[in-house]
């Protein structure tokens, strides 16, 4: 079986399994997330070439590179609650635990990733194609 055919069943998992809670933080699946999205601030922590690549992003999503969140951590509210998501729920993993660990009391992991999110045919802005569009501002995010 090729590698993709392999991510895809653990992005599929990760689509359909509930909500986890971890130490300071909790996975959410696609759907939960797409429920509390008006409620979350929002956080992508891939590269800017993934976060306006293929895969697009979260409309309204922030583009915070891992590399740079600890020098960011200063500007997170402890009380708003935050999602982070990355391409595949690992670099945003890492990104909870720090945040958490900053103190943020309600931090929130995309489970699956921008791969679970797409694969459960939700919304998504900046892909290649339409980044010129600007569809964040069309709806009033902040990217």
């Amino acid at each position: 079986m090729s590698a993709r055919g392999s991510a895809w069943r653990v992005h599929d998992r990760a689509a359909s399994a509930p909500a986890r809670e971890r130490a300071g933080w909790t996975d959410l699946t696609p759907a939960a997330a797409a429920a509390a999205l008006a409620r979350l601030r929002v956080i992508d922590v891939r590269e800017p070439d993934e976060y306006h690549g293929d895969l697009g992003h979260l409309p309204g999503a922030a583009l915070v590179p891992l590399a740079r969140l600890d020098a960011e951590l200063h500007r997170f509210d402890a009380e708003q609650p935050v999602l982070v998501v990355c391409r595949s729920g690992r670099r945003s993993a890492a990104a909870c635990e720090r945040l958490a660990s900053a103190g943020v009391r309600r931090v929130y992991n995309l489970a699956g990733g921008m791969l679970a999110w797409n694969a459960d045919g939700r919304e998504v802005c900046a892909r290649r194609h339409d980044a010129a569009r600007g569809c964040d501002a069309a709806r009033g995010g902040a990217a």
